[in-house]
């Protein structure tokens, strides 16, 4: 998400790239080119053979029933449906249900089957398999020849994860993602692949989108799972994130637009979409700008020329009474967060759905296709830059491993807002002005680094005898050692091999604990008394460590 960061001392390679984001320019900042190793893959190709479609009796994705009209007509009439309806199984002719597994599973290999056949590379990606069995399957999409992740990331072409469903009850996600599976393989999608690797995953969780429930089938909020990754669902994404290196991730999800907001403002919300990308702490200003400028301000552009409304994304407090409304949370185990962390323009798209049950799901599903267009659009018109962006981020933070402060807690700017909403009754605007928690500024709560809560490990540099704090004798022991023990307040025995793994050449007291040179006074005696070397007396307990 995009904050404010602290000043730093960058180098002028770094003013030319604040000047390529203010103007949108076509030129990215000179950075020194670095190619990233490419991990084996752990994501598995599956075969892409002709499935028939799954008989009548297949298991569907649950439907929750649909509300008894909660509100007046005048109000669905501010929703109509597109002209035409998505070519998807939910939408067949008398159907009730969303797109089941087996259906889903179905529609990918025959978009891989038509893909293949219209000149496409295309590949089946298994990439994990749910609690219940249930296999978590994408496409990955490309003009390249070699589609094994080490041959993508060598080539260096931009690539696109976009991600539906990570919550069961919002099927919008999963049914717009094979409309625009189905485009790139031979629709008017199908040019962008000149520039882009597409990874479309429409559904993450196939368990909730079964049984027709918001987590995973242990309870676990898998958008919640993507620092811990207790859960299979997120290891799955997490593995084609590490595969695949996607410079732009999209995630696609539905929120609660009727009870919540006629239970505390007396409406019901307006926004087709709600929108935001990543805004945690650490995440580079650059990538944060790159998504307010190119991507974000595009994808509205797009969304009112369909006529679809849009927000920034919010959300409403669990007590009824309370009016306080806050933008996404900057935790970084959600999944705009992690990926935005990864030096990924990463975007939330939330359309109205959750308690909606089909009502205006065509709508839905529209809303959804047309922002995934737009930020595919985007990064093929942005595609060099935005390996430029990916390069100069990566080698910017790892010449500040270390050296720079490390952001642990911050807190959202409160302000007001101004909630757009509409009338239950009459169908009418309703603006209502609300307490709001901006994430577009955070202020930091508690740092970490040697200008901040480092004064321990400043304190061990000062003792250091080397003449140079960098010097060659020196500099990978302290380097080792500062990316082994990040903690903030370590414990003193930690902190007292910092010395000894950085020249060897300072002790400390075992009667005062301080850190002397090898012939000094102790502290806790009046009298001198000369150390005996290393090799005549055994070490202090509290400095035997393994060296290197």
């Amino acid at each position: 998400m995009h904050r404010t960061p602290r000043a730093r001392a960058f180098a002028p390679s770094v003013v030319l790239l604040a000047a390529l984001l203010g103007a949108c320019a076509s030129v990215a900042p000179p950075a020194p080119p670095r190619s990233p190793s490419a991990p084996p893959p752990a994501v598995a190709a599956a075969p892409s053979p002709p499935v028939q479609a799954p008989a009548a009796a297949a298991v569907v994705a649950a439907t929750p029933a649909a509300p008894a009209a909660p509100y007046a007509a005048a109000v669905v009439a501010r929703f109509p449906d597109p002209p035409v309806a998505p070519a998807t199984p939910a939408f067949e002719a008398g159907r009730s249900a969303f797109t089941g597994n087996a259906e889903l599973q179905a529609q990918l290999r025959t978009v891989a089957r038509d893909a293949k056949a219209a000149g496409v590379r295309v590949q089946l990606l298994v990439a994990g398999v749910s609690q219940t069995g249930q296999p978590i399957e994408a496409l990955l999409l490309s003009r390249q020849a070699d589609l094994a992740p080490a041959a993508l990331r060598a080539a260096g072409r931009t690539t696109v994860l976009l991600i539906g469903q990570q919550h069961g009850d919002e099927p919008a996600g999963a049914e717009a993602l094979l409309v625009v599976a189905r485009s790139l393989a031979q629709g008017a999608l199908a040019p962008l692949l000149e520039q882009l690797n597409v990874i479309v995953l429409p559904r993450a969780n196939p368990d909730g989108a079964q049984s027709g429930q918001r987590a995973t089938a242990s309870g676990i909020d898998l958008n919640r799972d993507h620092l811990l990754l207790r859960t299979p669902e997120a290891q799955a994404i997490a593995g084609l994130m590490r595969d695949y290196a996607p410079a732009v991730v999209a995630d696609a999800h539905e929120y609660p637009a009727i009870a919540p907001y006629i239970d505390r403002f007396g409406g019901v919300a307006r926004a087709d979409a709600l929108l935001q990308y990543a805004m945690a702490p650490n995440v580079h200003e650059f990538v944060s700008r790159a998504a307010e400028e190119w991507f974000r301000r595009p994808l509205l552009e797009s969304l009112q020329r369909e006529g679809l409304n849009s927000d920034w994304y919010h959300t409403l407090p669990a007590a009824p009474q309370e009016r306080r409304v806050a933008m996404g949370a900057p935790r970084p185990e959600m999944g705009r967060n992690a990926a935005g962390l990864r030096h990924a323009v990463s975007l939330l798209v939330e359309t109205r759905g959750v308690g909606l049950g089909r009502t205006h799901l065509a709508r839905r599903v529209h809303t959804q296709v047309v922002a995934m267009q737009s930020i595919l659009a985007s990064a093929a018109a942005r595609a060099d830059d935005l390996a430029k962006l990916r390069r100069f981020v990566e080698n910017e933070t790892v010449s500040h491993a270390c050296s720079g402060e490390t952001v642990i807690e911050v807190a959202a700017t409160p302000s007001e807002y101004v909630l757009k909403l509409i009338d239950p009754a009459s169908g009418a605007d309703m603006p209502v002005s609300v307490a709001w928690d901006s994430s577009l500024q955070l202020q930091t709560l508690r740092a970490r680094g040697p200008a901040a809560t480092g004064s321990r490990w400043a304190s061990a540099r000062r003792r250091c005898a080397c003449a140079a704090w960098g010097s060659p004798c020196s500099a990978s022991r302290r380097r080792a050692w500062c990316a082994a023990k990040p903690t903030a307040r370590p414990r003193a025995r930690r902190w007292s091999r910092a010395p000894a793994r950085c020249c060897r050449r300072w002790r400390r007291c075992p009667r005062c604990s301080t850190w002397r040179r090898a012939a000094g006074t102790c502290r806790s005696t009046s009298r001198s008394r000369t150390w005996p070397s290393r090799r005549s007396s055994p070490t202090p307990r509290a400095v035997t460590s393994r060296r290197g």
